[in-house]
């Protein structure tokens, strides 16, 4: 331990890779059900950000890296805010290990379903 409080235990590798994939799938999740809802097409988006289809089309899919700033971008251009909210595991029912919950994803109606992920969530609220 470097300069820490001796108190807390080192969180294994693993499971802070664990944690980081189930958050940024949470966040495209949240980004996919932001578009759906949107009613814009990815010919939309990318002409309010001035970008190539094929980017947005990669973004949507996963196969591009998400950044916050990305996150963002995609969010004003659906007509979202993004927002990130770090929620303690003890107030979503789990502890720092392997687990999962359910996606964060907006509905319709512009409302937000329960965080999902262990530390933190995602989400796109309509503006």
């Amino acid at each position: 331990m470097i300069g820490g409080n001796a108190g807390l235990a080192v969180i294994p590798t693993e499971v802070l890779w664990d944690d980081y994939y189930a958050n940024l799938h949470g966040a495209y999740n949240s980004m996919r059900a932001g578009f759906a809802v949107s009613g814009l097409t990815q010919d939309d988006l990318a002409c309010a950000l001035d970008v190539d289809k094929s980017l947005i089309s990669r973004r949507l899919n996963g196969s591009e890296n998400l950044t916050l700033k990305t996150l963002s971008h995609m969010g004003s251009a659906m007509g979202c805010r993004l927002t990130i909210n770090f929620v303690p595991y003890s107030m979503i029912g789990i502890g720092n290990t392997h687990t999962s919950t359910p996606s964060a994803t907006i509905t319709s109606s512009g409302t937000n379903s329960p965080a999902r992920s262990g530390n933190t969530s995602v989400l796109l609220e309509k503006a």
